[in-house]
This record gives structure tokens, C-alpha cells and sequence, in this order.
């Protein structure tokens, strides 16, 4: 059996957040950019991939010739905060025709407002042991005073001979948060809990919880009256002995709730939340048709120590059904 009054619509606090724009390349690949050091230009960009790690796409460079120097860079921009501690991981891959060995490393520049850069924190060199996708991170760098921007950079290094036309070296699942270490990817689509600050896949992406303090969990109700007022209209009239009718529909349910709390501060909350100018879901298992939504009014909202026990709480919720 549970009895439980939850806030309409009930809040959500932010956990933690996606600083990346466009962190698995579905948008417009905002933010997104690459460098390759001489030879023949490219082709690089958003590429539509049935093995993405996340959604549809890739951000791809396949070489369409050999580069002069090495290293060969992808990178996703976003908006740091001076003086914050972030940390970046990324999910990259290599084609097949890239020969081994070749490394990669997951770099954080920082820019100016003119996007000249200001410092970088290097992340570790690491093998690349095959064509599928591997995790890369970089962990807790200072955000400088004067960045405007920074960039996620993977690097892919290798000798440039080993570099040949046809190759291609993927990113995808970039993210970017304030936290001394990396945490676990997601962005604005991962579901009902995930939102985009603004236009999705241009936006940063936020993980939330549902706010605590919306739902009351009383021990059970102890008391539930309900009433539906008459509307119907009679008229007597002078000419006749049966009266005029205009029928209406009855009132929606008002009443009153009595909720057995196991102590004082439980009970407090709830007058607490019960005080907010919202609309509450009523629900109780064991009367399951009693369940409405309601708002508090028409009555006085009240809180008495239960004079038996002189231990538990009786909040007393005048109330009328409400469908929206």
C-alpha cells in the first residue's frame, strides 16, 4: 500500500552537464573542424555511419593522400568558464587501411577572444590496437583566465608513411563537463531526463534528476471525504406545475485529504509543498478510484500532533479536482 502526492509539473534539478554543442556529430557538426598537414585536402566532415557510437553520424577525415607531418587532428569547440576544473573524453576509431602502430591523444586548447591560442593541456599518448571504437580522455584542466573558447583535439599520430590514401580516422561521443574526472557520455537525447539547453545538437546538453522535495509519501491517508456539487438550475414557474430545467454537469470532486505522517519535519515538507501555487497527482494504491489531481483550496490547510500517540503528524489538505 503507498499514498503519494506528487507536484504538477514536478521540477528537475541538474546533475551534470554536456558543454559540447553537437558532442555525436547529428546537428550541423557545430563546433566541429579538423587540421591535416600538407598533401592533398580531404575529405572531412559530418559523414552518415551505420556503426556511429552514438545516433547516425561521424565526424570523419579520410586522407586523399599522404600528410607531410604528422599529427592529423579532429576537434569539437565549446564554452569554457575561467577558473573551472573540466575534464573531455571522446570516442575514436581509425579505418583499417591505416597501418600500425599509430597513437592517439585527447587534447584541451584554450583560446582567446580573438581564437588565438592561450595554453594546452595534453593529454597521454595511447596506442590505437584495432579498427573498432576506443575510449580516449583528458582530465582535470583549470579553464585559464581569458579563455573564450577551448577545443576537444583528438590527435592521431603516427609516422607519416604509414599514412596512405583511403584512410579514415573517426570521432564521436565527445564529452565535455566540469568534473576532475571523465564521466560517462550523454547529450540531449539519451531520454526523459536529458534536455538541450537550446536548439538540439547546438546546444549544451543537461542530465537531471526529478526534485525530492516534490512528492509527499504520508504513511497512508487516514481520512478522504469528496463531494460533487449540483449545478443544475430549476426555475418555478407561475403558469405551470412542473419547473423550467437547464441541466448541467456536476463539479469536479472537492473535498478533504487527512495524511498520516511518522513525524514532525515529514509533516512540515508537506505543508511546505503543499503551500506552492501548483497542482498535485493524488494517488493511493489500496483506493486506487480515489486518485485525482487537485489543487488546495476552499478550506484551510492544517497540522495537528496526533493526540493519541503524541509521535505522528495529521495534515489535514482541503482540495478541489482539477484535469489539468
Amino acid at each position: 500500500m503507498a499514498t503519494t502526492l506528487t507536484r504538477v509539473p514536478r521540477r528537475k534539478v541538474t546533475l551534470r552537464t554536456n558543454l559540447c554543442p553537437d558532442p555525436s556529430v547529428e546537428g550541423d557538426a557545430f563546433g566541429w573542424g579538423h587540421s591535416v598537414a600538407g598533401g592533398a585536402a580531404p575529405l572531412a566532415g559530418k559523414t552518415a555511419s551505420a556503426s556511429a557510437y552514438v545516433g547516425a553520424s561521424v565526424y570523419r577525415v579520410t586522407l586523399t593522400a599522404a600528410p607531410t607531418a604528422s599529427p592529423v587532428t579532429i576537434y569539437s569547440a565549446f564554452t569554457p568558464k575561467p577558473g573551472r576544473t573540466i575534464s573531455v573524453s571522446a570516442r575514436v576509431r581509425v579505418g583499417s587501411a591505416l597501418a600500425l602502430p599509430a597513437s592517439v591523444r585527447l587534447d584541451i586548447e584554450f583560446r582567446d577572444s580573438g581564437d588565438a591560442l592561450l595554453s594546452t593541456a595534453a593529454g597521454m599518448a595511447t596506442p590505437i590496437t584495432s579498427a573498432t571504437w576506443e575510449l580516449r580522455a583528458s582530465e582535470g584542466a583549470v579553464v585559464p583566465v581569458g579563455a573564450v573558447t577551448a577545443r576537444a583535439v583528438v590527435a592521431f599520430s603516427t609516422p607519416s608513411q604509414w599514412y596512405k590514401s583511403g584512410v579514415s580516422l573517426d570521432v564521436d561521443a565527445v564529452m565535455v563537463e566540469e568534473s576532475p574526472t571523465a564521466g560517462t557520455y550523454f547529450d540531449g537525447d539519451a531520454g526523459e531526463l536529458y534536455t538541450w539547453k537550446g536548439s538540439p545538437h547546438a546546444s549544451e546538453s543537461i542530465f537531471s534528476k526529478y526534485a525530492d522535495a516534490d512528492i509527499t509519501a504520508p504513511i497512508f491517508a487516514t481520512g478522504y471525504t469528496a463531494a460533487r456539487g449540483a449545478r443544475t438550475i430549476v426555475h418555478d414557474r407561475l403558469n405551470a406545475s412542473s419547473p423550467a430545467v437547464t441541466l448541467l454537469p456536476l463539479t469536479l470532486r472537492k473535498g478533504a485529504l487527512e495524511l498520516l505522517y511518522p513525524d514532525a519535519a515529514s509533516a512540515h515538507a508537506a505543508v511546505t509543498l503543499f503551500a506552492q501555487l501548483a497542482a498535485f497527482d493524488f494517488l493511493d494504491t489500496s483506493q486506487p478510484l480515489a486518485g485525482m489531481r487537485l489543487v488546495v483550496a476552499d478550506g484551510d490547510l492544517e497540522i495537528e500532533l496526533e493526540d493519541e500517540t503524541r509521535r505522528l503528524w495529521l495534515v489535514r489538505v482541503p482540495f478541489r479536482e482539477v484535469t489539468s
